[in-house]
């Protein structure tokens, strides 16, 4: 996605949104981070839940009777560990680079507009 931006060129693409499950959210905001700083591209990025378009209990069908048994929330807590793994390789940003887009997004104009809502 970073390298399509670059071709179309960040100053046509004001923001973008990602939409993933509850226990995602954290990697893949960080790897957009990481991936975007890597290239040089600072634009808002707004996380979406997949419970905005999928109702909580209905994210993970494993039941023998094919009914959910547990939701994306329940798989938080191991996907922390990998997200340790995936940051000392440096494939998803550090503290202290989040901290840094942070700070800047939260002076981005978007951020007054969802504020709003």
């Amino acid at each position: 996605i970073a390298d399509l931006i670059l071709k179309i060129g960040s100053i046509k693409t004001r923001s973008i949104a990602f939409v993933t499950s509850p226990e995602h959210i954290e990697r893949v905001y960080r790897t957009f981070v990481r991936q975007f700083g890597l290239r040089g591209i600072r634009i808002p990025i707004i996380p979406v839940n997949t419970y905005v378009v999928m109702p909580p209990g209905r994210v993970v069908v494993d039941g023998e009777d094919g009914e959910p048994s547990r939701t994306g929330w329940d798989y938080y807590a191991g996907e922390g560990k990998r997200l340790y793994e995936y940051e000392k390789c440096a494939d998803i940003a550090a503290y202290e680079e989040m901290r840094g887009y942070f700070d800047w997004l939260y002076d981005q104009p978007i951020m007054r507009e969802i504020s709003c809502i």
